[in-house]
């Protein structure tokens, strides 16, 4: 995530001039989102190396706890819903 940090920081500076340099940002832009999946592939890979160090009643516990914290987003998501006018 830092390698991602470090090139969006680029691509602001590259699309902050009055001449932007498209060239410099598309290069910032395919590094940043290379940068980003490598994260999230080595986030999901450890994710499920832990998932197999546990036991099934561990595992079962771990669900149970993952969805009750979805099912709490998706309230909260509700609750902050702007309310549209009448």
């Amino acid at each position: 995530m830092a390698d991602a940090k470090r090139h969006v920081q680029a691509m602001q500076q590259a699309a902050a001039g009055s001449t932007p340099d498209t060239v410099a940002l598309k290069t910032h832009f395919e590094a940043a989102h290379a940068a980003m999946g490598k994260a999230h592939w080595l986030s999901l890979v450890s994710a499920v190396q832990a998932k197999a160090v546990l036991d099934d009643a561990q595992r079962t516990e771990l669900k149970a706890w993952a969805d009750s914290m979805q099912a709490w987003m998706q309230q909260h998501r509700q609750m902050m819903k702007p309310t549209q006018p009448h």
